[in-house]
């Protein structure tokens, strides 16, 4: 069985996010923060702090994530994520 990210926004109904094979499980994810289009596909991307190391979770199609990659296991636990855009 797939992992499931659950969110709510904005005061929205409650939305199940499938994660693909791989990924970390959703309870060990903090914070997540949506990044934009990091990768220049057109789906959102966001970043994960799990534990030290940062993820990044690619290709948001409104119910699946595309791929959960880990970035870096350098003590990501003493930093905070941001996004900025333009």
């Amino acid at each position: 069985m797939a992992a499931r990210l659950v969110r709510r926004s904005h005061g929205q109904a409650r939305r199940e996010i499938i994660l693909p094979t791989g990924a970390p499980s959703p309870a060990s994810m903090d914070p997540i923060v949506a990044a934009g289009d990091i990768t220049g596909d057109g789906k959102t991307d966001f970043f994960a702090l799990v534990r030290t190391d940062l993820w990044a979770l690619i290709g948001y199609h409104g119910a699946t994530i595309s791929r959960a990659t880990r970035l870096t296991a350098a003590l990501w636990d003493e930093r905070d994520i941001v996004t900025g855009g333009t």
